[in-house]
């Protein structure tokens, strides 16, 4: 069997962000890598800052092994599959009866991956809990 994290337990503890707290869920605090990277970003669960997982910087390591603060969040964002336009060749589409301008969500472009991560399991990178994956 995998090992599993011993720390979770202390998950427990943790309480969401105040109204009056920053969340810095879509990019580094320090060097504005994002969460479209290859890594994503790793969003502390202690005080919600916002850490890149760039092999030379290491913001996210370097404020783990700072404050001491053991969970994070691991967020990726990737660009869902496009239909592919239509070929010259293609029925034109039916007449609009109408024009609207729709706001097009997030969520409709988007794919977001969230892991949690322990910084105590593994102190170099954070160690990767996929069971609690969203």
């Amino acid at each position: 069997m995998a090992h599993t994290c011993t720390h979770i337990s202390t998950l427990e503890g943790f309480s969401g962000p105040k109204l009056s707290q920053s969340v810095h869920r879509e990019e580094c605090t320090q060097c504005f890598d994002n969460q479209d990277t290859e890594d994503g970003v790793d969003i502390c669960l202690s005080c919600f800052n916002g850490g890149c997982n760039d092999e030379k910087r290491h913001h996210a390591y370097n404020h783990a092994n700072k404050t001491g603060h053991t969970f994070t969040f691991n967020i990726k964002r990737r660009p869902k599959p496009t239909l592919s336009k239509r070929e010259d060749s293609d029925e034109p589409p039916a007449k609009m009866a109408k024009l609207a301008i729709v706001e097009e969500k997030e969520e409709d472009k988007f794919d977001h991956t969230i892991t949690l991560k322990c910084w105590q399991c593994d102190p170099n990178a954070g160690k990767l809990l996929p069971r609690f994956q969203r």
